[in-house]
C-alpha cells in the first residue's frame, strides 16, 4: 500500500515514509447519534437554500410587476410575499392548501 502511495505522491515530491491503517467502529448507540446529527444538518442546509430560493422569487417577482408599471400598496405587497413564500417553502405536494387561493 505504501508503494502505490508513493506512485501517486512522487510527482508531487513528497516522500512517505510511514502508512498506517485503522480500523475503528463507533458504539451502535453513537452511530445512531452522529448520524441524526448529520440529517439536522443536512435538514436545516436544505431549508436554508429552500429560504434563499422562495426569497429571490418572491423579489424577482416584485422587480417584474414593478417593471410591467403595476403598483401594488403596501397591504397588497406584504400579501404576495406572504403567498409566494409560503408557496416555495410549503412542504407537500399541495401548497395551495395552505394559503386561499
Amino acid at each position: 500500500m505504501r508503494k502505490l502511495l508513493q506512485a501517486k505522491c512522487t510527482v508531487a515530491g513528497a516522500e512517505i515514509l510511514r502508512m498506517e491503517l485503522m480500523e475503528f467502529s463507533y458504539h451502535p448507540e453513537m452511530s445512531q447519534a452522529l448520524l441524526q446529527v448529520q440529517q439536522a444538518q443536512a435538514k436545516i442546509d436544505a431549508r436554508k437554500l429552500i429560504v434563499e430560493g422562495g426569497v429571490t422569487i418572491v423579489r424577482d417577482a416584485l422587480g417584474k410587476l414593478q417593471e410591467h408599471n403595476v403598483e401594488l400598496d403596501e397591504e397588497s405587497r406584504h400579501s404576495l410575499t406572504k403567498d409566494l413564500m409560503l408557496i416555495t417553502c410549503a412542504e407537500g405536494n399541495n401548497p395551495s392548501a395552505v394559503i386561499n387561493i
